[in-house]
């Protein structure tokens, strides 16, 4: 186990005292059995077939290992990682939830007017934005509308060039 440690350590960047930790805990969670400082899993072992190597040697050690009578072996580790994994599954679910506890509605021309008034878009009409987005039904490209109010600053931005562009070529002709 020592010297699989210092391998794993060269090969990783991770200290041997830290892959000791985990490999430790590795097996304190039942994913591998130690014995005599020789860490295996007999559970990945068992499942798998003399086909997958061409290997005299590796053939050999997988069919007496599916003869291999330990009871302990025929556990398996499933549960534990189906429990790890449904823990870490929710927690991703719960966090993602949290970040789209709002759901999307679109705003009213006051609403509108408003936010342009206090972000001082002078080159917003309110109604126009909101009849706009109404008839796609508050979408944007393929894309169900997320959030307006940056639509809006966008909106503002694009006007303003357009403005801008109209100008000029205005007094270039």
């Amino acid at each position: 186990m020592e010297h699989d440690a210092e391998i794993i350590s060269h090969d990783t960047g991770i200290s041997v005292t830290k892959v000791n930790e985990m490999m430790a805990f590795m097996v304190d969670l039942k994913l591998f059995e130690s014995d005599l400082g020789i860490i295996t899993c007999l559970k990945i072992a068992k499942r798998l077939d003399s086909s997958m190597t061409s290997n005299p040697d590796m053939r050999k050690l997988i069919s007496r290992l599916k003869d291999f009578g330990d009871e302990d072996s025929h556990k398996s580790h499933d549960p534990i990682m189906t429990e790890s994994c449904k823990i870490r599954l929710d927690k991703n679910r719960l966090e993602k939830k949290g970040a789209k506890s709002k759901r999307f509605v679109p705003p009213s021309v006051e609403e509108v007017a408003e936010k342009c008034k206090k972000e001082g878009y002078l080159f917003v009409d309110p109604e126009d934005f909101v009849n706009f987005y109404t008839s796609k039904n508050w979408y944007v490209g393929k894309s169900k509308m997320v959030s307006w109010p940056h639509s809006l600053g966008n909106w503002n931005s694009r006007e303003k060039k357009r403005q801008r562009n109209r100008g000029q070529s205005e007094y270039m002709v």
